[in-house]
Parts: structure tokens; C-alpha cells; sequence
């Protein structure tokens, strides 16, 4: 358990100590006896400033921040009935029953606080919270108008207050069962949502101020306190205030709540250069490979992105590109030299033909790949669109020229092994991880096959990569060789998809595709097969 974890839960602890304290040395104190009710409203204000500040999901921010206000609701409803408002007798009634109000909202407020737990925004909520708030408020309805019908509280003695000689009707069982099965139902689907949570010991931290809870209230009926102390040592109002501001903040503690705690710290270690700036462009915080000002290096370029209270500055390293696209220009000016030399070295045939066979093979490479090197200087040239979606775009065309160019080198001994193109597919979804896409890629099988086959099922992937562009949010990808089979699987998530119909193939092996859609998900089957001819 961290630093911070420590602190904040001995804090509690010291606030239960101290609450009881307070209760029993000022309960027969003129005018102080109502100060532990005081110092538990004052814990809920503080834990719901905190709260707003650390919780930025803003369904589970608003819902901690009611349970805090409902806490300090029903403490004044307490502080009225038991020291202002002595008389008359209806008024203390009615402060009574009115504890019910924030009481009965407690289950529901957790019930749907454990519900919105890593749940989209734009989800509605099931139908099983809109059944518990009803039956609450039908519950609470109950308990209001007691005076019609006595079904929750009755009064032997004829005094309609709660001088400890009322009687528990059917309507209060039922309000109790369905109040701590409520509470029961929150946190296992808090356990559940959190099954595949690392500190599996520290999931179960809430439960113990849940079970000191349920352990006063099994107690109180004995009145332990009046005997041993003269005074309770602490009140039903205070010991639930406790008990829900402890369990609440133990479940953010461990992570069962999720809370932007130690970002600070994680900023400060990354080893981007980076640096966030407050309203006036002061350094707020620097990583650990960041200094201010940023270096103006010739291969580096400086980002800048506004942020609430703020911006954050970073420095984005060019020199791969740059040195990629060098070597781009340096290949073709080889090729080029190369062909000049060969047509003029006609008289020596056989320093001829090796020459002409290594032209004719950089060639291939420069024609299989000529596409992505005109669609890199594009975007090179496009100065419009921004720089991280070109750089996502020519990183991705950058790895299908390394690999495809590597391909066309194999491709001289007519076959190429499926474990080739397993690892030129592996690269590209790295690359689209890379760039923020979801992407994964699942292989099977082995062996060699005609280079035309691996070649167009790689080319094949790229086409359908660039056909999404930037929409391409999720892709799954399925490679099995087998039997002289090889078939690809692709499985994504796009909003913008356009696929061109490729020509028939003609290298010794026939290809059938399917498409099929479902949803946003899009699947795509295509089939390799040795010996088919054209289609």
C-alpha cells in the first residue's frame, strides 16, 4: 500500500477516534454537546472538496458530492431535533421521520455509483436502479406518512416521538432488508467491475468500515455506550457518516474508484520531453528528459496544445524522417546512376547481366512501393493538415516499403515462408498501435508458398490499412498457413472504408473474398490458394 493510501486511511481512523472523543467530554457541556455533529459535517465538506478535485469522471464526481451533501443534510436534521428544536412535540416528529429522506438516498446513490463505474457516458443506466429508486421513494413515501398508518414505527405509549418505547412495525423490516441488500449489491458489482484488479488483498479494505458499521448497529439496542461512558460514543447520524466517507475513500485509495492521484509524479518520470505550463506560462511540471525552454534543435520541432488551466509543450524528434527520406533520395539516385552505367557497359556481358539483374530487382521494389513513396511526399508537402496525423500516416507507409522491398529481395527464389510475412504483419500493427489505433495480429501455421502469394496478402493489408486512413480505430488480424492454404483474416473498425477492387491475380494461385458487415465491425476473409490460375 502506497504513501498516500496510509495517510489518508489513518486520517479516518484518527477522525472515528476523535469524533467519539468529542462526543463523550462535551455531551453534558452546555452548548458543545452538538460539536461532534459539528466535526463530522466539517469531514464531509472537506471530503467532498477533495473528492471534486480528484474524481474527474463527472457522473461518479456528482454522485460522491450528493452523498457527501446528503451527509451533511441529515447531521443538521440531527443537530435540529436534538438541540434546536426541543418543542413542540409534532416539530422533533417530523425532524425524525425527516432523517429518512438522505438515509433512503444513500443506497440508491451507491447503487447507481457502482453502476457508472467504467461505463460509457452515453450508456443509460439498466433497469435495475430505475426498480431500486423506485422502491426507495415508495419507501420513504411509507415512512412520511407513518402518522396515517403506524406500519413503520408504533407508539404504546401514545407519545408520537422516538423515546426509545416505539415499536418496529413490518414497514420498517422491510425498509432495513432492502436498505443493507442494496448496500450489499453496490459492492459486489464494485468487486466484480474490479475482478481483474492487481491488489486483490486490497479490494476487501472497504469492507472494514462497512463491517464496523454493521457491527454498531448490532450493538446499539444494547446501549454499550451510556453504560460504560454515560454517553454514546457516537451517534447513528455520525457512525454513518463514518462509515460511508471511509468505505467511499477506501474504494478510491485502492482503485475501485477510479481518481487522477500520483499523475504528478508519473509526468515527472516520463522520459518525453515535455513540460506543462499554468495561465502565465510558468513550468508547473517537467518530465525527466524535459528542461525549459524546450531545445531548438534543426531536427526537432516544438508541439504546443492548450489545457484547462494551461498548455503543455513538447518536442517532437524529426531526424528519422528526415534521415528516411535521405535515404529515399540517395536509393534513387543510386538506381539511377546504376542504370547509366549498365547501358553503357554493353561490351562486357557478363558484368552486364549481374548489373541488369540487381537493376531489375530495385526496380520491382521502386515500382511495388512507388505509391507510398509519392503518398510520403505528399503529405511531406502538406503543411495544412496536422503534423502528428501525417507523421501516423507515413510511419505506417514507411514499414510496408521496409518490408515489402525486403520481400522482393526473397521473392528471387520463387518462394517465401509464411513466418516472413507473420513478422511484416506483426511490424505494421505495431506501427498502428504506434499511431493510436487498437490492433492486434494472431498467426498459425507455417511453410513456404509462391512469393506472389505472401506478396499479395501483405499488399492486400496495406491496401486495406490506407483505404481506412485515419478511421481505422480497431483492427483484428488473423494469418493462418496451412496445406498450401494461406488465409487472412481482418476484422476492424472504421468510419470511413472504401476498398478498390484489385485486379485478378495471375501468379500461379487463385484468391476468393469475403465481406461481410455487422455493426461497426467489418470483416474481411481473403483466400490464398496454390494452382488456381486467374479467376
Amino acid at each position: 500500500m502506497g504513501g498516500i493510501q496510509k495517510r489518508v486511511l489513518c486520517a479516518l481512523a484518527a477522525a472515528y477516534v476523535l469524533c467519539g472523543l468529542l462526543h463523550v467530554l462535551l455531551y453534558s457541556a452546555e452548548y458543545l454537546d452538538g460539536f461532534s455533529d459539528c466535526f463530522c459535517c466539517v469531514l464531509a465538506l472537506v471530503w467532498a472538496m477533495s473528492v471534486r478535485k480528484r474524481v474527474t469522471r463527472r457522473q461518479l464526481r456528482r454522485l460522491l458530492i450528493w452523498v457527501a451533501c446528503l451527509l451533511i443534510v441529515y447531521l443538521c436534521l440531527q443537530l435540529c431535533r436534538y438541540l434546536l428544536l426541543l418543542r413542540p412535540l409534532w416539530a422533533r416528529r417530523w425532524l425524525w421521520y425527516a432523517y429518512y429522506i438522505p438515509a433512503n438516498s444513500f443506497p440508491v446513490l451507491l447503487l447507481a455509483l457502482a453502476l457508472w463505474i467504467y461505463r460509457p457516458a452515453d450508456k443509460p443506466l439498466s433497469p435495475l436502479f430505475w426498480a431500486a429508486a423506485a422502491l426507495f421513494a415508495l419507501l420513504t413515501v411509507g415512512v412520511l406518512t407513518n402518522d396515517l398508518h403506524f406500519w413503520f414505527k408504533s407508539f404504546p405509549s401514545g407519545v408520537l416521538d422516538d423515546d426509545g418505547r416505539e415499536v418496529s412495525g413490518w414497514l420498517f423490516y422491510v425498509l432495513s432488508v432492502c436498505t443493507y441488500g442494496t448496500y450489499f449489491l453496490s459492492f459486489c458489482i464494485i468487486l466484480h467491475k474490479s475482478r481483474r484488479f492487481g491488489g486483490q488483498g486490497l479490494r476487501w479494505l472497504p469492507l472494514v468500515p462497512l463491517g464496523v458499521g454493521l457491527l454498531y448497529f448490532l450493538l446499539y439496542p444494547l446501549d454499550l455506550g451510556h453504560r460504560w461512558f454515560g454517553a454514546r460514543v457516537w451517534n447513528i447520524a455520525q457512525m454513518e457518516t463514518l462509515c460511508l466517507i471511509s468505505a467511499l475513500e477506501c474504494c478510491i485509495q485502492t482503485g475501485l474508484i477510479p481518481a487522477n492521484t500520483d499523475y504528478d509524479r508519473l509526468f515527472s518520470l516520463a522520459k518525453l520531453p515535455a513540460v506543462i505550463l499554468d495561465n502565465r506560462g510558468q513550468p508547473k511540471y517537467i518530465t525527466a528528459a524535459g528542461s525549459y525552454p524546450l531545445p531548438d534543435l534543426p531536427d526537432l520541432q516544438k508541439m504546443r496544445h492548450p489545457i484547462p488551466g494551461g498548455s503543455i509543450e513538447w518536442t517532437a524528434d524529426l531526424g528519422p524522417l528526415l534521415r528516411l527520406n535521405r535515404e529515399l533520395e540517395e536509393a534513387a539516385r543510386t538506381i539511377e546512376t546504376r542504370n547509366a552505367y549498365l547501358s553503357e557497359q554493353t561490351k562486357v556481358r557478363a558484368q552486364r547481366t549481374e548489373l541488369e539483374t540487381r537493376n531489375r530487382i530495385y526496380d520491382r521494389i521502386f515500382r511495388s512501393v512507388q505509391p507510398q513513396l509519392e503518398q510520403i511526399q505528399t503529405l511531406l508537402d502538406d503543411r495544412e493538415t496536422p503534423f502528428d496525423q501525417r507523421l501516423r500516416a507515413i510511419s505506417i507507409r514507411s514499414v510496408f516499403i521496409k518490408r515489402r522491398s525486403n520481400m522482393e529481395l526473397l521473392s528471387e527464389a520463387g518462394q517465401i515462408s509464411a513466418a516472413e510475412l507473420r513478422l511484416a504483419v506483426s511490424e505494421t500493427v505495431t506501427y498502428l498501435r504506434l499511431a493510436g489505433a487498437e490492433a492486434v495480429v494472431y498467426a498459425e501455421g507455417g511453410g513456404d508458398y509462391p512469393a506472389a502469394m505472401i506478396i499479395a496478402a501483405y499488399e492486400q493489408l496495406q491496401d486495406v490499412i490506407e483505404a481506412c486512413g485515419s478511421s481505422l480505430s480497431r483492427l483484428l488480424v488473423f494469418l493462418q498457413a496451412e496445406s498450401g492454404l494461406l488465409t487472412l483474416r481482418l476484422l476492424l473498425q472504421a468510419e470511413d472504408f472504401a476498398l478498390a477492387q484489385s485486379p485478378a491475380p495471375d501468379g500461379g494461385y487463385s484468391r476468393t473474398v469475403s465481406v461481410t458487415k455487422s455493426g461497426p465491425d467489418l470483416l474481411l476473409v481473403f483466400r490464398y490458394e496454390e494452382g488456381g490460375g486467374k479467376l
